[in-house]
């Protein structure tokens, strides 16, 4: 059924499968009366993105008026909903105070909703670039909240601030986060992981990350079936540092200090497979 005239003016929250439930109240002289409340439901919406798209129009609902940047879809979405993006670069834009509205540096994307973000044709053919090195002119790839999914993406080239300082690939709230099939190459940051901070990913591969702190690749993450290599730390764990890992191929990780493959992490049940792990160069 259709929304009575002013219902979409509040924000999704999270209702049954498929659904996003919205509480919507009647005012009165300026004050809420939450004794005429009703709940508007809605179903699930998929919105897509196409970099060369030539005629976008929100919201977003079909590939002809798909938007030109991954931002803009997430801007409109609800809770629940997906959206879908098609081969490109996207390596403009950007969006800033998050997690906390002090923090001045730039995310290339940032879902602040619990929403799904996934390519079509995967992390060979999309990429969320950032901008590096770190300091005041750098933009970490992607921002996510707790119960929001990345899956398909290549990120490469994110860098922090010094005032936003952890994760130049992506951003995690929890590990209420999702990362799935993804590549994150090629990103640095000041203090606390270059690659990846927070997070639970899986299938993912993580190399070629520097930090100059501790964990290059992953800090305070959880990996599944992921390939770590080729990461540096300034201080320690290389790889990852105070992660659990499982089923994870780990090798060619350097520290200063300790752990060039991983430090502090807790693989599943208290070890690495060891068929799965090589010894740091």
């Amino acid at each position: 059924a259709a929304a009575p005239a002013g219902a979409l003016g509040g924000s999704g929250a999270a209702g049954a499968p498929g659904l996003g439930d919205v509480r919507v109240y009647s005012t009165s002289f300026g004050e809420t009366v939450k004794s005429n409340a009703f709940t508007y439901s809605r179903e699930m919406q998929t919105h897509y993105v196409a970099q060369a798209g030539q005629a976008p129009a929100s919201p977003y609902t079909n590939w002809i008026t798909a938007a030109s940047n991954i931002q803009d879809a997430i801007d409109v979405s609800w809770n629940g909903d997906m959206v879908i993006v098609s081969n490109g670069v996207y390596e403009t834009g950007g969006v800033a105070g998050y997690p906390t509205a002090s923090v001045t540096l730039t995310n290339r994307v940032a879902i602040y909703k619990p929403i799904i973000v996934q390519s079509i044709n995967g992390p060979g053919v999309t990429t969320i670039k950032g901008v590096s090195p770190f300091g005041n002119g750098a933009a970490r790839c992607v921002y996510m909240t707790n119960g929001s999914s990345l899956i398909g993406f290549t990120l490469t080239n994110g860098a922090t601030s010094y005032g936003g300082s952890s994760g130049g690939g992506v951003w995690c709230q929890s590990t209420n986060v999702t990362v799935s099939n993804c590549v994150i190459s090629g990103n640095t940051a000041k203090f606390g992981s270059g690659g990846a901070y927070k997070g639970t990913f899986y299938s993912c591969k993580i190399y070629g990350n520097s930090t100059e702190s501790d964990g290059g690749g992953v800090y305070q993450g959880s990996l599944y079936d992921c390939e770590i290599y080729a990461n540096s730390a300034g201080s320690d764990g290389g790889g990852t540092y105070q992660s659990l890992l499982s089923h994870c191929e780990v090798y060619g990780n350097t520290a200063h200090y300790e752990g060039g493959k991983e430090k502090k992490s807790r693989p599943k049940n208290g070890r690495l497979l060891a068929a799965f792990v090589r010894s740091a160069i």
